[in-house]
């Protein structure tokens, strides 16, 4: 995930928080994951991002379902895999 965004030039940082950081995640638990060190200029150039990120990882055949969530508060990208159903939210 690291080299993806960090092949768009830069320089980033990914980690995980949430319900599986805490421990306290069941097995239908999302994944939260926070990507930091990106700069967005405003709303629509984090959408662009966001949409960058989405276009690299659905050519991926264990990812399902990708979509962007642009009405959030903070716009995120949701993924479901096709490994045991995971669902990532970045």
């Amino acid at each position: 995930m690291t080299l993806l965004i960090a092949s768009e030039g830069r320089a980033t940082s990914i980690k995980l928080y949430g319900s599986c950081l805490t421990g306290l995640a069941l097995n239908f638990s999302d994944i939260d994951i926070a990507v930091s060190g990106v700069y967005a200029t405003d709303r629509e150039h984090l959408l662009y991002l966001l949409q960058c990120i989405y276009e690299k990882l659905k050519v991926f055949d264990w990812v399902k379902d990708p979509k962007v969530i642009s009405t959030a508060s903070l716009p995120v990208l949701k993924i479901v895999t096709t490994k045991k159903i995971l669902q990532i939210v970045i």
